[in-house]
C-alpha cells in the first residue's frame, strides 16, 4: 500500500513539475495588460472623434454653445417678473422673482452674464456684435461672430417692463 500512495505522489509531483516549467500569464501580467488596453480602448473614442468632427473655426461661435445661451436667456426670460432691453439694444436686463437684476451684455469679444451688477459669467465667445430687442411680445437676440457668421434667436416674454 505504501508503494501505491508513493507511485500516486510521485505522478501528482511529476505532473506539478510539467505544468510549472510552462510560461504563462500571471495575474500581474494580466491586469497590466488589461489597464493599457482600457486606457487605450477609453481614449481612441475621443482622438476619432477629435479628428472625424467637422472641426470649428477659430474665430466662430460654437453651435452648441450658441444653443445653451439662448436657452439660458429663454429660461432667465420665462421666469423673470420683468424683462427689458437697455443700452440702445446692447443689453438685456430681467428682474427675476427674488428681486436679482439678471443682465446679459456685450464684453470685449464675448457675452457675459451679471447678476446684480456683480460677477462675470461669460455665456457665448467669439462675438463681434450683439443686439437685443423687444418686439411682439418676444426677445430677439441677434450675434455676430468674429468671422461675421449672423445668429438669430428669438423667445417669448411673459412679462415686459
Amino acid at each position: 500500500m505504501k508503494s501505491a500512495s508513493l507511485l500516486k505522489t510521485g505522478m501528482t509531483v511529476s505532473i506539478a513539475l510539467r505544468f510549472s516549467k510552462q510560461k504563462g500569464f500571471t495575474l500581474l501580467n494580466v491586469l497590466l495588460s488589461l489597464t493599457v488596453y482600457m486606457f487605450i480602448a477609453g481614449t481612441a473614442a475621443t482622438i476619432f472623434q477629435l479628428f472625424l468632427s467637422p472641426g470649428v473655426k477659430k474665430n466662430e461661435i460654437r453651435p452648441e454653445e450658441w444653443t445653451i445661451t439662448a436657452e439660458q436667456m429663454q429660461k432667465e426670460c420665462k421666469e423673470a417678473v420683468a424683462v427689458k432691453v437697455a443700452d440702445n439694444g446692447q443689453a438685456l436686463e430681467m428682474t427675476n422673482s427674488s428681486g436679482d437684476a439678471v443682465r446679459y451684455e456685450p464684453y470685449q469679444a464675448l457675452i457675459r452674464k451679471r447678476v446684480n451688477s456683480k460677477g462675470h459669467v461669460p455665456m457665448l465667445q467669439h462675438v463681434k456684435r450683439v443686439t437685443f430687442r423687444l418686439q411682439d411680445h418676444q426677445v430677439i437676440v441677434e450675434a455676430i461672430s468674429l468671422n461675421g457668421t449672423q445668429y438669430r434667436a428669438a423667445f417669448p416674454v411673459y412679462h415686459s417692463s
